[in-house]
């Protein structure tokens, strides 16, 4: 069963990223010059822009493929992988970013894009691995179900621990005065 729950969310995820991508001229100028931050040449940024995208509806493809899990599974932890480290890379300045992850054009903390990126590298990993499948249509529309609930979450979890990142380390830091 978490092999088809992982598939939904994860093909979720890819789908909302490329089409925050490709879904008008200016996101996908907007896109292309954003790869300046991940040390992309100038020069080759355009193509750039347009396989990421494509990669992505590689790897969705291959989530609703009946292929074995390894092949399945693989190339969507290979290129979320792939997309942590370019983060990673770019975020050593220390200075916020904005990927496009999802067509956002607002530049945001490091760490919530890399937390769900590594949720999302270890869905894909744990779903690869041998287990349980959804053999009833019960339990097949229940995973999709979890599925398309989980793609959802990780794509609106970046924004929202954006958001109360920064207010729930004020209470730590200065929490309210209670006695």
């Amino acid at each position: 069963m978490l092999s088809l729950t992982a598939a939904t969310a994860l093909a979720v995820v890819l789908a909302v990223a490329a089409w925050g991508k490709v879904r008008s001229r200016r996101a996908f100028a907007a896109f292309t010059t954003a790869l300046g931050q991940f040390g992309v040449p100038a020069a080759v940024r355009r193509m750039v822009a347009a396989l990421v995208p494509a990669a992505e509806i590689a790897a969705l493809v291959l989530l609703v493929l009946p292929v074995p899990p390894a092949v399945r599974f693989g190339p969507a932890a290979a290129l979320l992988g792939a997309f942590t480290a370019a983060l990673l890379r770019a975020g050593r300045s220390g200075r916020a970013i904005a990927c496009h992850c999802f067509g956002s054009d607002a530049p945001s903390p490091l760490g919530p894009h890399v937390a769900v990126n590594a949720a999302l590298v270890l869905l894909a990993v744990a779903a690869a691995l041998p287990g349980p499948v959804a053999s009833t249509a019960g339990d097949r529309v229940l995973a999709i179900g979890l599925g398309l609930i989980a793609g959802g979450l990780a794509v609106v979890a970046v924004p929202v621990l954006e958001t109360i990142g920064p207010v729930a380390l004020r209470r730590v830091v200065a929490p309210t005065g209670r006695s």
